[in-house]
Order: C-alpha cells, then structure tokens, then sequence
C-alpha cells in the first residue's frame, strides 16, 4: 500500500493569471465596482474611465475628446511598477521546484465506486460474503494539483481629473468609504482573486494659482499595491494543467510458472 504513489494522471488546462489578468481586476474594480457618476452641465453622468496603456488604434476610438480637448470629469488608470518581493507573498509562502506536472495539492477526495469494489472483495476474501461491514483498508484517494503561484506585486496610479472642485468631492467619496475604515480590497477577475491596497496619501493637485492662459483644472492621483501571482509562462508556455491523479493501494506482482519434470 502507497498513498503516496499517484497514478492515472489526467491534465486539465485552464487560462492562467497573468499581468493582462490582473491589469483588468484593476480596471473593473474602478470602472465597474466603484461605478463613479457627477453632475456636470449636462446632467448626473458616469465619469469616463480610460486605460492609460491602451494601444493606439482602439484609443482612438475610445478617446473622449472633442476637436482635440479632453472632456472633463474623467479618470485615467495605468500600470506605472511591477516587483517581485519575496517578502510580500499571499496564501503560498514556500517555493516549489518545478516539475513536469502540478505541484500544489488543492483538493482530495474518496473514489466512492472505486473504493467500493475493494471493500467487496476484501469483503469476500475475508468473510465469504460480500458487502459485510467492516473497515475498508484499500481506500482510494483522488487529488487535484496546480502549477506553483509565483506572486508578484504590479503598482497602478488612478487619475481623477475635473473641473470644479463639486466634481472631484463626488469622485473621491467612493474611493474613500469603497474599503470602509481600512484601505484594503479583494477585486475579482475571471474567478482569480488578487490583493489590493490602497495608499493613504490622495496627492490632489489645482493649477488655479496659476495666472496663465491654462485650462483649470483639479486632479488626484492615487496608488494602488496590488498583490498577484502568475501561472506559468503565458504564451510562451503550455497552458497550466489541473493535474488529476488517484492513489494506489495495491501493489501485484506476476509470478512465472516452473515446469519441473
């Protein structure tokens, strides 16, 4: 008897985290979950958000502007950092070696109809008689396995941009009461979870002490550290396997028959 000896192996690919993943989490969260609306002279209106890092030819088709000027309110996202700090990790603390299949062990359970025949011919070995209570020594165990979580910490800057100081008030009242009492969020993309965090410092800027001929405006420029992790090597890789596999719980051996005479 082996628990520990898998066999059967079966792999399941599944889409792995990557940066784009985690960069949508991001966006969702402030496009989405906040969902920041103000007034504005033309009524009480959702505040555009915009990707920084959008390519070309789909920014300009989302790009709010009218005859080469910015429509304000709006709010900006980019992805300004990415680090690697060991010291900053979530649920997966160790390191584990790569194999060529999964490593981390994320789920176990009993093989009812396997572990069933079994238990009736050990029954039936043992007693005569099949389907006779008693403890069932040959239990088989199905377990389910994931590539290792390599955690990485990408920081993002969010623009509020507006032109009355009534806007920037009812733009930055969801960032401030979203977490409640703490700046901590958990945002959510494609069933993956990430950590967000959000800096306690909100640098608001207003360039109406300047004289010149500059349009006024107002701006808060807010960080947030987010924790992630990543699967694999994205494009440049398989696609990560959910690796199946079941216990053994008996070894046969063959014997070979001597003819004497």
């Amino acid at each position: 008897m082996g628990n520990n000896e898998l066999e059967n192996l079966i792999s399941i690919p599944f889409e792995p985290s990557t940066l784009e993943t985690i960069d949508r989490a991001v966006f969702n969260f402030v496009n989405e979950t906040l969902d920041i609306s103000c007034r504005s002279n033309t009524g009480f209106e959702k505040v555009p958000v915009i990707w920084q890092g959008s390519e070309r030819a789909w920014y300009t088709k989302k790009d709010p502007r009218k005859k080469d000027v910015l429509n304000f309110p709006i709010i900006t996202v980019a992805r300004t950092g990415l680090s690697k700090d060991p010291t900053k990790k979530g649920i997966f603390q160790g390191n584990v070696l790569p194999s060529n299949t999964a490593n981390i062990e994320i789920a176990k359970r009993i093989m009812q109809q396997k572990t069933a025949e079994f238990g009736n011919a050990y029954s039936k070995q043992q007693t005569g008689q099949y389907n006779r209570k008693a403890k069932n020594p040959k239990v088989i165990y199905q377990f389910m396995s994931v590539p290792q979580v390599v955690h990485v910490n990408p920081t993002y800057e969010v623009v509020l941009t507006s032109l009355y100081t009534q806007q920037m008030n009812e733009m930055l009242q969801p960032l401030l009461t979203e977490t409640g009492n703490i700046n901590y969020k958990v945002i959510k993309y494609d069933h993956y979870r990430y950590e967000l965090f959000i800096d306690q410092n909100y640098n608001i800027s207003d360039n109406s002490a300047n004289l010149g001929e500059d349009q006024r405006k107002m701006e808060a420029k807010i960080t947030f550290n987010i924790i992630g992790y990543l699967f694999g090597k994205y494009i440049n890789d398989d696609l990560p396997k959910i690796t199946i596999r079941e216990s053994i719980v008996e070894y046969k051996f063959p014997k070979e028959s001597v003819i004497l005479g």
